[in-house]
């Protein structure tokens, strides 16, 4: 029988070129902790773009992140979406900001359409494919993907506000 959580864990171990189809937030849940215990281990910086952070999701993940903070591993966080009857969760933003390597920003002025996703170092990431997030694709080697990733997220990074509930 297939198991995701196992491949995962191999292609992260592995950092061969391999691109992991996902499809459901469970899935997106191994991925993104695999991806934060690999940047805890390497110690290579997180660019993470959210639409929502939405907590349901995000507050799973405060152990994971906790741990790439403590490794000194330095986290950004952008949120790409102002939705006052779903915020953004605190309990996720507080968790970074609590570290001088972390920062969370805000920029709603982005286009609805553009793929939210987590980068870790510049080749391993997760990268939405549609705005439900119900396809996306992953891979913990490709430089080519991670470094444009990246790219762009600076890009944006640079013209983006302090999020305003960021202590």
């Amino acid at each position: 029988m297939y198991n995701f959580e196992k491949l995962v864990e191999k292609c992260r171990k592995d950092e061969k070129y391999f691109v992991i189809h996902n499809a459901s937030r469970a899935h997106a849940r191994i991925l993104f902790q695999n991806l934060l215990i690999e940047s805890a281990e390497k110690h290579e910086d997180v660019c993470l773009l959210s639409g929502k952070l939405d907590a349901k999701f995000y507050d799973d993940l405060l152990p994971d992140v906790t741990k790439a903070l403590q490794a000194g591993v330095k986290v950004r966080v952008l949120i790409a979406e102002n939705d006052s009857k779903a915020p953004p969760s605190q309990r996720f933003i507080d968790a970074v900001c609590q570290f001088e390597n972390g920062t969370v920003r805000t920029n709603t002025d982005l286009s609805s359409n553009i793929p939210h996703f987590i980068v870790v170092g510049d080749h391993k990431y997760r990268l939405e494919l549609d705005d439900d997030a119900s396809r996306a694709v992953a891979n913990f080697r490709d430089e080519m993907v991670g470094q444009r990733l990246v790219s762009g997220f600076n890009d944006v990074w640079g013209r983006s506000p302090s999020h305003a509930n960021a202590k």
